[in-house]
């Protein structure tokens, strides 16, 4: 006789989310390996699909900095922090390069010339795009805000 368990309900091996995304079920003398082969597959997919980092030296290293610690940034902001008011060309290359970047428009003041509001845009990382790049780049994410933000102190 043949014994099967289902590695999601087996309790012998720790790390319940280890096994909550291995849905198969594994022969008993196999489903370790099997369940770690599943895994591996699994973060190389993760791996192959990460954005990179951009070089601190960059507006899109400035660019993504920003974004990574919660703001939301529009070209005028932008514009003060680096001196540049490109912030389309940073925005379309982090997008190209994977990384996560959502955008609004608002509203601003009234324009002296036609008497209607003015419209920009704000780039941002939602909330939990956030969450999920710390868990997938860990302290290397504050390293690199650390990085850009010194680069930025020495240059005031």
């Amino acid at each position: 006789m043949i014994n099967f368990i289902d590695a999601t309900q087996n309790s012998d091996f720790s790390g319940e989310d280890f096994w909550s995304t291995c849905p198969e079920e594994f022969l008993l003398s196999d489903s370790l390996d099997a369940a770690l082969d599943f895994q591996v597959d699994r973060a190389s997919e993760i791996i192959s699909n990460m954005p990179k980092l951009p070089t601190t030296k960059s507006l899109d290293g400035a660019a993504l900095a920003t974004l990574l610690m919660g703001s939301r940034v529009s070209h005028l902001a932008f514009q003060g922090d680096t001196n540049s008011y490109c912030l389309r060309a940073p925005i379309y290359n982090l997008r190209e390069a994977g990384w996560p970047i959502d955008d609004c428009w608002n509203a601003g003041d009234k324009s002296r010339f036609s008497g209607k509001r003015t419209k920009y845009k704000k780039y941002f990382i939602s909330d939990e795009n956030l969450q999920r790049l710390r868990l997938i780049f860990g302290e290397r994410l504050n390293l690199f805000i650390d990085a850009v933000n010194s680069l930025h102190d020495k240059e005031v």
